[in-house]
């Protein structure tokens, strides 16, 4: 698994003073625990109540200023999403749309338009396989090969989920989506893993369902642990690397509990 990631779609504000600093990397600092002020970064997520109500996989939308985006701005209203429409006749706020709107959009009033950055959590999909080749590399080790494949309910989810906060953001007389990501249509241009490699040793109770116990340990194998995100169940959408160290200090204490002194 990976985090697959693409910048799709995008928000068009109905006001003015909506702006993304929050959710751009770098600009907002907070007070943390210990004292010092950290830089922090916002995400839009779904709750897991809707997840799970949805039956989609976990994701975050995150809005980015963007300028070249001012385009979707002054499409024709078929770029919007019946998503956003919805919710607009829900918020009644259709004035806003077929008077105040059109009028924005004939000129060049400074309505905010972001962009949006989607991390998706790939679902695990036992097609996705690391196997070995013939070729050895300079030690004399057969080379890798990945085979790194997506499935439906991976495109969907995010696409679900752009619908749900389209909706949220028109029902509220926030703004509306547009250029919405159409799951028939496949992945838009740029669509790319994010560099966290995630699944292959899976965790499992059952050595029938994964590779490694809950202590990390090769099933049938008594001195073969394996610390690292490969033996994640599933992926999430957030960078792997917390949960990496917490598991590798979890086995580390393992360990030295069964050290025999």
């Amino acid at each position: 698994m990976n985090h697959t990631w693409c910048e799709a779609s995008g928000i068009v504000a109905s006001q003015q003073e909506l702006q993304a600093t929050f959710y751009e990397y770098g600009k907002t600092v907070a007070r943390s625990a210990s004292g010092p002020d950290v830089e922090v970064q916002g995400f839009l997520a779904l709750s897991p109540q809707t997840q799970a109500q949805e039956g989609i996989l976990n994701l975050s939308l995150v809005p980015t200023p963007e300028a070249h985006l001012r385009a979707l701005f002054t499409q024709p209203m078929d770029n919007d999403g019946w998503f956003s429409r919805l919710g607009r006749a829900i918020g009644g706020i259709d004035d806003l749309v077929s008077q105040s709107f059109r009028n924005t959009i004939s000129s060049t009033a400074d309505y905010p338009v972001f962009g949006l950055v989607n991390e998706i959590e790939q679902a695990p999909n036992p097609d996705s396989r690391v196997t070995l080749t013939d070729d050895l590399d300079v030690l004399g080790q057969r080379k890798l090969q990945l085979d790194w494949r997506l499935t439906d309910l991976d495109i969907w989810s995010v696409a679900r989920g752009q619908e749900i906060l389209g909706a949220e953001l028109a029902r509220n007389g926030h703004g509306r989506i547009v250029a919405p990501i159409e799951p028939d249509a496949g992945w838009p241009t740029g669509q790319i893993g994010n560099w966290h490699h995630i699944g292959t040793t899976r965790m499992h109770e059952s050595p029938s369902k994964g590779v490694v116990d809950a202590n990390c340990k090769v099933h049938g194998i008594s001195n073969l642990h394996i610390a690292g995100s490969s033996v994640f169940p599933t992926a999430g959408y957030c960078n792997p690397t917390l949960t990496i160290v917490a598991l590798a200090i979890k086995l580390a204490d393992h360990l030295k509990s069964q050290l025999v002194v």
